[in-house]
């Protein structure tokens, strides 16, 4: 072999391990860039942890407070009909119950959905477990959202 062969050998051998240097400093790197990867994501991982702890807790006593006012909606004495934008009614307490559907009731619910306020509205209904008709005291208000909108009705019953 020649020496500027030899050189040349040589010189390709010095390029190749300076390609191959340079291709493990970019696999550190590559590696040092996956570890803060990893780390980030566990990271991020045990923030949504926490976050779902916090949301079932929160859950939780979201069911606790909607049974709580459940227990107070059914210990009313007067019975309370809600309507939304079916027109059916969708929400009633135990003296609703009681007292059944009261169809004389649907026209002015109706009229609450579109704004109307009525305050003493008396009318006769017959029980359904009950043999006799009897007289309701009957107020009906809108049903409105946080930003005020008209989304539905309530009325409140009550025996006279």
């Amino acid at each position: 072999m020649s020496y500027d062969e030899t050189e040349r050998l040589r010189a390709k051998l010095a390029k190749l391990e300076e390609i191959l240097e340079k291709q493990r400093w970019s696999q550190r790197e590559q590696s040092v860039k996956n570890q803060e990867t990893v780390e980030s994501l566990r990271n991020k991982i045990d923030s949504l942890k926490r976050e779902l702890e916090e949301y079932r807790f929160s859950e939780k006593y979201k069911m606790e407070e909607i049974a709580g006012y459940r227990k107070v909606f059914d210990s009313m004495a007067e019975a309370v009909y809600v309507i939304y934008e079916t027109d059916e009614v969708v929400a009633f307490n135990a003296a609703a119950r009681r007292l059944g559907r009261i169809k004389s009731l649907h026209a002015p619910l109706k009229k609450a959905k579109r704004g109307t306020v009525i305050d003493d509205l008396i009318l006769k209904h017959t029980p359904e477990d009950e043999p006799e008709e009897v007289q309701l005291n009957v107020g009906i208000r809108p049903l409105r959202d946080g930003e005020g909108k008209i989304i539905g009705a309530l009325a409140v019953c009550r025996k006279c």
